[in-house]
């Protein structure tokens, strides 16, 4: 089968389950909520918040009428919303109010994914992902809710002297001047976050990927000392939390709010200041493997960042 995937598709790269792309401010795909016979863009108001069981977030100004346990459906669709990619279906479970609108949260049951056809997509899992994702249904949640770029965002924290710094995808700023997080609970800093309820947000160019990437094991593991991190620090002007040196802006929050959802944590904060040094760089996302085999049969493709 591996041998088939490549002749269909000759110089592909190592398939991998995510693809680390740049992306700016325009995100090309959409994604709706459908409910109540609506259809609601939230394409710049929905975030994945947990894994297991799998959780998104939408954020609307306008109150929906929507009931416990009622079903719904989130379509994903590719540029120009020519192509359905994913359909999502679950049920409501939670909300909470802010004067500028609803935090309203949707359990994932089961995803429909059409990108290829059907051959190659159960070809491509059974060959590539049964190993990494017994589940099927949980692999195609994956592919469905990585059919939109998942932005990375550089986490600080600091509580006398312990510090850590970061990177997530499951996060999101919400533009009513609030910030969403979804941390799993396996987080060496989480605990100390709470007690504090303090974290900085950074986001950062895609330039600095291996260092990022690097610091991906401080999510289980305890930093070194700052001075032997691989690179300067400079200190956040209200919490004086470290931040990388080549950071172009950050955003201090105050959490206000938390939720377990299972595998992970959900913190909602307030912006309490935003500090910009320099323009928004373009930045690292996720996407999933077969989105970004489907972008490149339309001849469309994010730049892939090795």
């Amino acid at each position: 089968m591996k041998n088939a995937i490549r002749k269909i598709f000759p110089g592909e790269p190592e398939v991998q389950e995510y693809i680390t792309i740049k992306v700016g401010e325009e995100i090309w795909e959409t994604v709706f909520l459908e409910t109540n016979r609506q259809s609601i863009n939230i394409s710049g108001s929905h975030w994945l918040l947990s894994l297991e069981p799998m959780v998104i977030g939408v954020f609307l100004c306008n109150k929906i009428q929507i009931g416990k346990n009622q079903e719904f459906k989130i379509r994903y669709k590719s540029k120009n919303s020519t192509f359905t990619e994913a359909v999502m279906f679950g049920s409501y479970f939670d909300s909470f109010d802010e004067p500028e609108g609803t935090l309203y949260l949707f359990e994932i049951n089961r995803t429909n994914i059409f990108q290829k056809n059907w051959l190659f997509r159960t070809g491509l899992y059974r060959r590539y992902f049964v190993s990494r994702q017994p589940s099927k249904n949980k692999y195609k949640s994956l592919v469905g809710a990585f059919s939109y770029p998942r932005k990375v965002k550089l986490v600080s924290f600091k509580q006398d002297h312990y510090y850590n710094i970061f990177p997530m995808d499951l996060l999101g700023e919400v533009g009513a001047g609030y910030h969403v997080f979804g941390l799993r609970h396996s987080n060496i800093a989480l605990e100390k976050m709470l007690q504090s309820a303090k974290v900085v947000v950074s986001d950062i160019s895609f330039e600095h990927k291996k260092i990022i990437y690097d610091l991906g094991k401080h999510h289980g593991t305890n930093p070194p000392p700052v001075q032997q991190l691989p690179f300067q620090v400079n200190l956040t002007s209200k919490f004086g939390f470290y931040i990388p040196e080549w950071i172009e802006n950050y955003r201090e929050i105050e959490i206000t709010r938390k939720l377990n959802l299972g595998s992970h944590m959900l913190l909602w904060g307030k912006i309490l200041q935003t500090v910009n040094m320099a323009p928004k760089p373009t930045q690292l996302a996720h996407i999933h493997f077969l989105h970004y085999l489907q972008l490149k049969k339309f001849g469309e493709n994010y730049p892939k960042v090795d």
